[in-house]
């Protein structure tokens, strides 16, 4: 059974309270006793702990005391019309934000962010850093605005900017851009244990 967060969370992935840990069900619905409402912009993550034989959850971002924990149950790179039929599967309907407001250009960031991700590097080889940047930082913006800004390839992409804004001899901004990266995939790496 979940219990109401009691006390507010420090973002990213701290691992939410103790009686937040649930043991293994089949899927994460009333059937079992969990309800965890979905969203595409989720504010907890989960992996399955294989020592404990139990599903944890770990917060995304801060969760404030009384807010409703969500959690996705479709990958981040996946279209409306995807999101739907792999939900009609299991009986549910998505309303979030992101499927409300959902456009042919939301659904090509979510199918393309990845291989953005990926292209930004080979680029920066061969174009000059000031156009890659610019566009690193749109992909920033945009996948923040999308709510993909919790994800793994997200803090890949940071760390990508950090890269160029080094190259370009802005340290300062290199090291932010490095720490929030850093922040993200360390926090992935470190809840899987």
């Amino acid at each position: 059974m979940i219990v109401l967060i009691k006390k507010q969370l420090t973002p990213p992935f701290t691992k939410l309270a103790p009686e937040l840990t649930i043991g293994l069900y089949h899927k994460f619905s009333h059937q079992d006793g969990v309800d965890i409402p979905l969203s595409c912009i989720p504010n907890v993550h989960y992996h399955f702990h294989l020592k404990s034989f139990t599903v944890q959850f770990f917060a995304l971002r801060d969760i404030k005391t009384g807010e409703q924990i969500f959690h996705s149950y479709c990958r981040a790179n996946k279209t409306l019309e995807e999101r739907k039929a792999k939900l009609a599967l299991h009986g549910f309907e998505c309303n979030c934000r992101v499927c409300a407001n959902a456009t042919p250009e939301s659904d090509r960031l979510r199918k393309n962010f990845e291989t953005q991700i990926t292209n930004f590097k080979t680029l920066a080889l061969k174009k000059p850093l000031r156009g890659i940047l610019e566009q690193a930082l749109k992909l920033e913006k945009d996948m923040i605005k999308e709510g993909l800004d919790i994800i793994l390839n997200f803090g890949s992409l940071l760390i990508f900017i950090s890269w160029v804004y080094a190259k370009l001899g802005n340290m300062e901004e290199s090291e932010r851009y490095q720490r929030l990266g850093s922040e993200i995939k360390n926090c992935y790496l470190k809840n899987q244990e």
